[in-house]
């Protein structure tokens, strides 16, 4: 005598369940890759309010999949363009996103030892000009800033925010 439990279940249930459970793997493997590949983003649309302005790095968006989160797309777009100031992401089911844009602008200038940077309400510096180039027509537009502090044109870039509360 076996000391070992028979079987509640016959040879053919054992074989009809084995073969219903890879069938059923199998569907939800095939699902699950038609569903990736077909919920890869696809379109992009951009959307500006007010001015329009370029969003640089939404064509490395192509091919992300559909279920990675906005808040780490919007924060990987907010990298690369310093020039916008407000940025949402919106999924549209099941391969389209809409950026929605907010351009800064730009509200005064200030002089600096080697040109003059164009500057929005917050202090990011949105477009640079050597002195050579500054065009008498655009410096009239915009009040010119008069720092007590000497400010190097070359150790500031575009989307840099300057570090001084006084400006």
């Amino acid at each position: 005598m076996s000391s070992l439990p028979k079987s509640s279940l016959s040879k053919r249930a054992r074989r009809v369940y084995l073969i219903a459970a890879c069938l059923f793997g199998l569907l939800i493997s095939v699902l699950g890759i038609t569903l990736y590949h077909y919920t890869k983003i696809q379109q992009i649309r951009i959307v500006a309010v007010g001015e329009s302005t370029p969003v640089y790095g939404s064509d490395g968006l192509y091919g992300v999949s559909f279920f990675e989160t906005t808040s780490s797309i919007e924060r990987r777009l907010k990298e690369n363009n310093r020039h916008i100031k407000q940025l949402l992401v919106l999924r549209r089911w099941p391969n389209e996103l809409t950026i929605m844009t907010v351009a800064r602008r730009a509200v005064a200038q200030i002089s600096t030892d080697g040109g003059v940077f164009y500057l929005d309400e917050e202090g990011v510096i949105l477009k640079r000009t050597r002195l050579a180039e500054v065009d008498e027509k655009e410096m009239s537009a915009f009040p010119d800033i008069q720092f007590y502090q000497r400010i190097l044109y070359d150790s500031y870039q575009v989307g840099d925010t300057l570090p001084f509360r006084e400006i």
